[in-house]
């Protein structure tokens, strides 16, 4: 069964506290700060799951309507399918952490293969100007 709650009711119900304040756009620097900083980051946004990712800090991760294929590419990639909460009611998910270790290993074999791809392009425009 799945529920329509706010952010505030799903913190409430989780993490047993109120909420206090909801910074909703931060610029650039106060978001990855907040992620950074923080224990836990519910989220329905790519960029909000990929910076908890990097940050290595948890994050719980609700799909939203659309474009919720790019938040489950990003956790099977990294495979941290467990931090997707199909239900409002899946509070098990604190037992479910995040393995850093693999998932740093992951993002560096990508990064890895990002920066050796661009290199290879670099290379051939440089050799394509040379002739």
């Amino acid at each position: 069964m799945k529920y329509r709650l706010s952010y505030k009711e799903i913190l409430k119900a989780v993490f047993g506290f109120q909420l206090r304040k909801i910074i909703l756009m931060p610029d650039v620097f106060r978001f990855i700060s907040l992620i950074d900083n923080a224990r836990y980051v519910l989220t329905d946004s790519f960029h909000g799951t990929a910076f908890s990712l990097n940050l290595n800090t948890e994050p719980i991760c609700i799909y939203p309507q659309r474009f919720s294929t790019r938040i489950e590419s990003i956790l099977r990639l990294t495979k941290t399918l467990h931090r997707h909460v199909e239900s409002y009611d899946d509070f098990d998910i604190l037992n479910r952490p995040v393995n850093f270790d693999e998932v740093n290993q992951i993002l560096n074999a990508e990064r890895k293969k990002a920066s050796d791809w661009l290199e290879m392009i670099l290379s051939e425009i440089r050799e394509h100007k040379s002739h």
